[in-house]
């Protein structure tokens, strides 16, 4: 890989809010011209496990093992570790009240003091936190763009409010921590800044919310026993769809939604941002492939696909899901691990309707040929350690082997218990040793918190629904060759995190109205106008400037 890629690929959607006016404190970027990844350890391989040398494909796992220990020893001292989470849902009982918490200090051996915030509002939390100078041992840091008021906090990280961890975990000062080793390499290059390693990453898949899902029952029914080849197969099926139970039945559930992307990758528009070449850069929007794409989406809406609900107000992720899960639609596409499973999509459409088969759709190439699939940043947040923390060489080890403890891969006595619970309380192993959760819900709350650098988001493992692992890795496989990074992942625009909301809205606003014919086509050139005055040209400068740096370091 070219050394400019290697810098500027990938170091994240927005951890890099904090690369521009750092003003003042220490920042090692500045002597640092080159990032030792560290050094990645494959999994182990037992019975079920199906295994890929390319990152973007997960392993896949169709029994669990007989569990084995990943840590040797705890790794706490018997002091207090104080840590901060983000929390998604009910909260859980109090320490002393819970029995998984419990059980967690004494395999840690410290005395865990975590804090727990609600996800809404968590970067302005932190920011506090900051202020005061009272920052927990261990602090959950979100990615600036899934929570855009951490921008702020990653300004700090760079300042140096945070420990440097590049050279203590860069290379093969990874083996210390045998599970953070096992961390998909991606994960820690998408979210170094500028060649620094500030926390340790929860990974995400490379490649998610990009492949779709159809009824392929359906699609048999209307004579359609292979996926679509090109576009033109793709808008015949879409449109069989309708004929299903003509007046019940439609394809697409949202006008602006992830619908539009599965279109933009089948007329490979860019991933966000195109790189010239020469130093310059190209909005999607502003290309020949969108026009080409909307285009044909508006030939789709007027094909009469989308779903009469398609463009009503409220959550549209949600009414996406419903109106597949009860048989109206029969395409969606959304995060894609999830989607497997007895739980997920497949699963609920298969309960809904006893013939329902969801099954995942790779793009076609809009003319038969290849298309161009959207990476992410692989990413979620990261774990850090406060600089002052990190000055002990002995607190950070023993703070470094916590974090290590939740990263447990996937087979370990470790993973079972971070992700499952206490064996007896709050699951059973079944069948092809499964794990399988108590149904009740007083039991499931003490498994509420934590949240923190766990593994099982690059993972295919779906207990009693064996079979969906292979067809998830199957597709993975399929996409993987033609996928492609955003060309600004790892670049930094101040002006892109303060106007993303506004920029974003004029997107939605000018798609919804050209698809359903509320403006005409030719209101494209209106749009890239108003997207530039509104802050898009100063975006590009920021981010054809910070790219000048990535290349020149």
């Amino acid at each position: 890989m070219p050394r400019r890629r290697f810098l500027g690929l990938g170091l994240g959607l927005a951890a890099t809010a904090a690369l521009g006016s750092c003003g003042g404190g220490s920042n090692p970027r500045a002597e640092r011209d080159a990032l030792e990844l560290p050094t990645y350890l494959q999994p182990r391989e037992f019975p079920g496990a199906s295994l890929s040398t390319d990152p973007a494909v997960l392993p896949a796992y169709s029994t669990y093992p007989q569990p084995f220990a990943s840590v040797s020893s705890p790794p706490g001292s018997g002091g207090t570790v104080t840590s901060v989470h983000t929390l998604f849902t009910t909260p859980p009982p109090a320490q002393q009240d819970n029995p998984w918490a419990v059980e967690l200090n004494r395999r840690l051996n410290v005395e865990l003091e975590p804090t727990f915030v609600p996800t809404s509002g968590y970067g302005e939390k932190l920011s506090t936190m900051l202020a005061s100078g009272d920052l927990p041992d261990i602090t959950w840091i979100p990615n600036g763009q899934v929570d855009t008021g951490a921008a702020g906090v990653w300004r700090s990280v760079t300042q140096g409010a945070f420990t440097d961890l590049t050279d203590v975990l860069g290379g093969d000062g990874i083996e210390k921590y045998p599970n953070l080793a096992q961390l998909p390499t991606y994960a820690w290059r998408n979210c170094a800044v500028e060649n620094t390693i500030y926390g340790v990453p929860r990974a995400l898949p490379l490649l998610t919310a990009c492949i779709g899902l159809y009824r392929h029952d359906w699609a048999e029914q209307a004579g359609f026993s292979e996926p679509p080849a090109d576009a033109a197969e793709f808008r015949e099926l879409l449109t069989e769809f309708t004929r299903i139970r003509p007046g019940e039945t439609f394809a697409l559930a949202r006008v602006a939604g992830t619908e539009a992307d599965f279109v933009n990758q089948m007329f490979r528009v860019p991933n966000r941002w195109r790189n010239n070449g020469d130093g310059t850069l190209t909005y999607y929007i502003e290309t020949d492939e969108f026009e080409a794409a909307m285009e044909y989406l508006v030939t789709l809406y007027q094909d009469g696909v989308f779903h009469p609900e398609a463009n009503a107000p409220g959550d549209a992720a949600q009414r996406a899901r419903d109106f597949l899960t009860s048989g109206q639609t029969g395409f969606n596409i959304a995060s894609f691990i999830p989607s497997f499973g007895t739980t997920g999509l497949r699963g609920a459409v298969a309960a809904g309707d006893p013939g329902g088969d969801l099954r995942p759709l790779v793009p076609p190439g809009h003319d038969g040929g290849d298309p161009l699939m959207y990476q992410h940043a692989g990413w979620f947040g990261v774990a850090a350690i406060p600089a002052e923390a990190g000055k002990d060489q002995a607190r950070l080890e023993e703070l470094l082997g916590v974090i290590d403890y939740f990263a447990a891969g996937f087979g370990s006595e470790e993973y079972v218990f971070m992700n499952y619970g206490i064996e007896g309380r709050h699951f059973t192993f079944g069948a092809e040793n499964a794990p399988v959760p108590s149904d009740d819900p007083n039991i499931a709350v003490e498994l509420n918190s934590h949240y923190l650098v766990q593994s099982k988001e690059v993972l295919l493992y779906y207990p009693g629904a064996e079979s969906d692992a292979t067809m998830a890795q199957d597709a993975l496989k399929a996409a993987a060759p033609y996928s492609e990074p955003s060309a600004t992942y790892g670049l930094y625009s101040e002006t892109e995190l303060r106007t993303l909301a506004l920029l974003d809205q004029i997107n939605i606003d000018y798609r919804v109205g050209i698809l359903t014919g509320r403006r005409p086509l030719s209101d494209l050139e209106t749009w890239r106008d108003e997207w530039r005055d509104a802050g898009g040209d100063t975006v590009r400068r920021e981010f054809e400037e910070s790219l000048e740096r990535a290349e020149n370091a």
